[in-house]
């Protein structure tokens, strides 16, 4: 990897289509991306490409089998992604999506073994973000959605700290100024028996505890 990294400011207020464009095409060249979020920075690639995947995993110190989530910029994305979808995931994304819920199901075999863990699944989010959602549809595929920072540490929501540990070492940084950067995701896993909140973040835990109570 070049030890040159681009960095491209945005606003993500404004839709600015060439940017947009500029950055899709990034991803489709397999270049690394640090990008904003509607939460914190996060660490991006197409989840297609084999090497992409590796070069995250190797960037963020953490070891291969732990899956790395998605965004996707539309539901109707999910079925082409994921099998054995139960009906509570449609109950549950009509609910919260667009939105900070990271929903694990279990993954088509069409990603790189890499992504998915010993257990085939795979985390994917809508995001209430327009910004980023446009961006995800320009790619044509979903993006690897990790947070910008080093496994077990904490998650990062300012680019001038994000270029102190990635640049010269990612492709490009997209510099979209402070993110809100409160709490991550929730994740709720669906490929169990049972629905299981496998980590609280924004969404609070009794607020899908309640929600689940009301769809029983």
């Amino acid at each position: 990897m070049s030890n040159l990294t681009e960095i491209i400011k945005v606003n993500p207020d404004i839709i600015e289509e060439e940017k947009l464009e500029y950055i899709a095409q990034g991803f489709k060249a397999g270049k690394i991306v640090v990008y904003p979020t509607e939460t914190f920075y996060g660490l991006g690639a197409n989840p297609f490409n084999r090497n992409a995947v590796r070069k995250i995993y190797y960037l963020k110190k953490r070891e291969f089998g732990k899956p790395l989530p998605i965004i996707i910029h539309d539901k109707n994305q999910v079925e082409e992604l994921a099998c054995d979808i139960p009906e509570l995931f449609y109950q549950i994304s009509d609910r919260f999506w667009p939105g900070p819920l990271t929903i694990v199901l279990k993954a088509k075999l069409i990603f790189p073994e890499e992504m998915l863990g010993e257990e085939k699944t795979i985390g994917m989010r809508l995001p209430d973000f327009e910004w980023l959602r446009i961006l995800v549809q320009k790619t044509g595929f979903p993006i690897i959605a990790t947070s910008a920072n080093i496994s077990g540490e904490r998650e990062i929501s300012s680019p001038i700290e994000l270029r102190k540990i990635f640049y010269g070492e990612v492709d490009l940084i997209v510099d979209g100024g402070n993110t809100p950067g409160t709490k991550p995701s929730t994740v709720l896993d669906l490929t169990g028996k049972k629905p299981k909140i496998i980590r609280e973040g924004i969404i609070p835990k009794n607020q899908i505890n309640e929600f689940l109570g009301e769809i029983d």
